[in-house]
């Protein structure tokens, strides 16, 4: 019997991607913080398009709960995409390194609340809907790139 394809642990792999790229940031010189930032902020971009888009609507509507856990990710999205438009404008590395930390502590928020909150909602509630979600996503996200 074939595995069904598990859309959570695409947007999982998203998150270890970007925590990684975070580590790795903490540990570079200037020079490599400024093409890190832009590849963060690059994979951070396709990665929130991809659930406000694909994900996020599955849930919406499911339940009271569900529609708090996501109204609040999308305000959480809204801040990382402020964050990502003050990082574009970082002259120097102290501003850029307090901006990328500021990020950096808001994202981790979100893939904690969302992994531990809407992940097991979404494993609840969705679970039919995998297979097929899974293939958008892998879509959407070949395209994006």
């Amino acid at each position: 019997m074939p595995k069904i394809k598990n859309p959570l642990s695409l947007i999982k792999k998203d998150h270890n991607k970007v925590k990684s790229l975070f580590e790795r940031y903490d540990k570079s010189k200037y020079e490599k913080k400024k093409s890190l930032s832009e590849e963060i902020s690059k994979e951070l971009s396709i990665h929130m398009r991809t659930e406000e888009e694909l994900f996020y609507p599955r849930l919406e509507g499911i339940s009271g709960e569900s529609d708090s856990l996501i109204s609040e990710a999308k305000q959480e999205h809204d801040k990382t995409k402020e964050r990502l438009e003050a990082i574009k404008i970082s002259g120097d590395e102290e501003t850029l390194d307090m901006r990328i930390k500021e990020m950096e502590d808001g994202v981790l928020h979100h893939i904690q609340e969302e992994e531990n909150k809407i992940f097991p909602l979404a494993e609840e509630k969705l679970k039919d809907q995998f297979p097929e979600l899974s293939e958008k996503i892998s879509s959407f996200k070949k395209a994006g790139s």
